[in-house]
């Protein structure tokens, strides 16, 4: 499965919402940027900067995941 299937089921599913899958389609965008010629090709260097704006994003994530799961009794 990919990440843009995962992140689209997580959503169908409800457990994370309609923020949040937006987000981390912007976010899967960033990821692809770990291969150096995506970076040459579109001339862009992400950063600490980068980094810290995409974290909070793996937060909403997993606080998302956290409540969409059943409560234990």
């Amino acid at each position: 499965m990919s990440l843009d299937s995962l992140i689209k089921t997580c959503h169908d599913a409800g457990w994370i919402g309609a923020d949040v899958e937006r987000f981390c389609h912007e976010l899967r965008k960033y990821r692809n940027f770990v291969h150096p010629r995506a970076e040459i090709r579109e001339a862009h260097a992400p950063d600490r900067d980068t980094l810290d704006m995409c974290w909070p994003v793996v937060n909403a994530v997993l606080n998302d995941l956290a409540d969409s799961q059943p409560k234990a009794a």
